[in-house]
């Protein structure tokens, strides 16, 4: 009888520990779960294209991970964030990072004397989950590329048909929050270079208010004045003809043909979905 009771107490020993560790194994409230993304206009891009993307942890909003990946990585689903059982995850992603740096974790921020970057962003915002969740994102365009040409040269007599002017383009914006989309107000202040025929090309982050202006300067010697000849509102110009609106999803391409001695400007948006020609005179 002696020996019987220690045998039961032997095997109750042996059960309790593995007990122990199937209860713990079993507890899913640690366990890391898969935040995956699928990319709904992932066809616009090419898949190299570099992402750097960020989660954060809700209510807190307490960051929970950042990295960089390609379009590719996230379409074949061999790129997602590890992350523990919360209320929500949110985050973004941004595409086409050159100039900006990263100010107070989530503003992307353009030194004065550099032109904006050609930004895309996306942000999400997913309930919790276990183990596997797929949150669709859409990549939408924060940034507008800016021509601007100067027809009837020959009209500069003193140039000798060369353009007698330097532009210097002047604005308040000088990032984005890739969080919220919100524009970040700071100076602004870029001078393109000239294509050979009077063409220049720059990039404008989306704006936060109506600052944007374009200054011409004088070449040495080819205009009968030095130094600051003329300035104008470009944000005037886009906001009377109604050529670009700001707060669009999606920022739109812009072409400005200027006949300078006429004062007359032709600008055409380009947008995704559509174009669209205006003509302002001064």
């Amino acid at each position: 009888m002696k020996k019987r009771c220690i045998i039961t107490l032997g095997l109750m020993v042996l059960i309790a520990p593995a007990g122990c560790r199937r209860v713990i194994f079993e507890d899913r409230s640690v366990c890391p779960s898969s935040l995956y993304f699928t990319i709904t206009n992932e066809d616009l891009f090419k898949v190299s294209d570099t992402v750097y993307a960020k989660v954060y942890c809700q209510p807190e909003d307490i960051r929970a991970g950042e990295a960089t990946t390609s379009i590719k990585e996230i379409v074949e689903q061999d790129f997602w964030f590890k992350v523990k059982k919360s209320e929500e995850w949110s985050g973004y992603g941004l595409l086409g990072v050159d100039k900006s740096h990263l100010v107070h974790d989530s503003d992307w921020i353009i030194d004065e004397g550099e032109q904006g970057d050609p930004l895309f962003r996306f942000a999400y915002r997913v309930p919790g989950h276990e183990e596997r969740y797929v949150a669709p994102v859409e990549f939408v365009k924060e940034h507008a590329r800016v021509t601007v040409k100067f027809i009837h040269l020959d009209g500069f007599v003193r140039s000798g048909g060369r353009f007698p002017f330097s532009l210097v383009i002047k604005g308040n914006t000088c990032g984005v929050d890739a969080k919220t989309g919100l524009p970040i107000t700071g100076p602004f202040r870029y001078e393109p270079e000239e294509d050979p025929d009077g063409t220049f090309r720059f990039i404008l982050p989306r704006q936060a208010d109506n600052a944007l202006e374009m200054e011409f300067w004088a070449k040495p010697g080819l205009y009968e004045r030095e130094g600051l000849v003329d300035t104008f509102s470009l944000s005037a110009l886009f906001r009377q003809q109604a050529s670009v609106d700001w707060e669009a999803k999606n920022l739109p391409d812009i072409y400005l043909e200027i006949d300078y001695a006429e004062s007359v400007y032709n600008i055409t948006a380009i947008g995704w979905e559509e174009e669209k020609e205006l003509t302002y005179e001064m």
